[in-house]
């Protein structure tokens, strides 16, 4: 009996010692396990959940939200920085983000202060500059932040869209002396030969006109390609029309189509040379349209008028009755051809 109660007292001590080791592994477990405090977490940690909290608003999308969010991480990136971990790209991103986000949320103050933000870390984003050239433009009513926006790219980049917008912001603004300026400096780069289309018109609003006409007169006596020629001597018989010298302008419409067939063109010379009772010129003209489009109303309805007023009524009457049913044409070839039909 006594046996029993030694074997059955071990017993107990041996789960009383258990039990004290499993409470003492416990407890050392417990001191190896630091339970975070919030006011703990490594700034990097709280900058990406920030961050994340950001992309979840503004999926959603709740851009003001979002907008809040990737400004606390923003600036949790910031005190995060060392020597070792600069966080240059995850402050990129979120300067894009913040602009992005102040964009849509329409807040055009702060997308302008983020996006040139986020372009001193990507200099070369060409669309952000655009973007933030126009919201200062027409967002925020700043031109002159608009063209100092794209002068700093140009300055970095030499890039011919950058001094095309300026031009073109000068112009909006009817600064046309400067923009002129710009307009020649996108010229000097690309050798777009439409751009003295632009620079000539500029001249025209500033009245000065000798000076538009010299811009194309310029041009031709740098011996263009063919494809160049053809568009500024139609550019200058445009100019010389707007100018009311008709003359002039028949001259450089007729040297552009001996480049280049032009329908637009050719029916001016067509309606001009009639206007000027050259009706042989205004049929020579007529014929080349109709020839390229039998049922060339307009050029139908000159060639008929040159034929008749020519003194050639049989082949007037059979252009005027091409033409009986044209809305635009059709009563007055019909008093033609009553006119014909009286032997008048």
């Amino acid at each position: 009996m006594k046996k029993c109660k030694v074997i059955f007292l071990g017993f107990l001590l041996v789960i009383g010692l258990s039990s004290l080791l499993a409470v003492d592994n416990v407890e050392e477990v417990n001191q190896g396990i630091k339970i975070e405090d919030p006011q703990e977490k490594s700034l990097e940690r709280m900058a990406s959940e920030y961050a994340t909290a950001g992309d979840s608003l503004f999926a959603i999308p709740d851009y003001a939200g979002a907008f809040v969010e990737y400004q606390n991480a923003y600036k949790t990136y910031e005190k995060a920085i060392t020597d070792i971990t600069p966080f240059d790209e995850e402050l990129k991103k979120m300067a894009n983000n913040l602009y992005s986000s102040a964009t849509n949320a329409k807040m055009y103050d702060k997308a302008v202060v983020w996006g040139e933000k986020y372009l001193e870390f990507a200099p070369n984003d060409e669309a952000v500059v655009r973007n933030v050239a126009t919201i200062y433009a027409v967002g925020l009513k700043q031109n002159e932040k608009s063209i100092e926006v794209w002068t700093k790219y140009d300055t970095a980049n030499n890039a011919n869209t950058a001094k095309l917008a300026i031009a073109d912001r000068y112009s909006r603004m009817k600064e046309y002396e400067k923009s002129i300026i710009w307009y020649k400096k996108a010229y000097e780069q690309s050798k777009d030969a439409d751009l003295f289309e632009k620079i000539a018109d500029l001249y025209i609003k500033l009245k000065k006109n000798a000076d538009a006409v010299k811009t194309y007169e310029d041009f031709l006596a740098s011996n263009p390609s063919e494809s160049d020629l053809f568009k500024t001597y139609k550019n200058l018989g445009t100019l010389y029309n707007k100018l009311k010298d008709v003359d002039k302008a028949i001259l450089n419409f007729e040297k552009a189509i001996e480049l280049n067939s032009d329908p637009q063109i050719t029916l001016f010379l067509v309606s001009n040379y009639y206007d000027k009772k050259n009706y042989n010129k205004a049929i020579n003209y007529a014929n080349i349209l109709i020839s390229n489009n039998p049922n060339n109303a307009d050029a139908l309805y000159f060639r008929a008028l040159s034929y008749y007023y020519n003194n050639d009524k049989n082949s007037a009457k059979t252009d005027f009755e091409k033409i009986t049913s044209n809305p635009k044409y059709g009563k007055s070839a019909s008093d033609f051809i009553n006119l014909i039909n009286q032997g008048r």
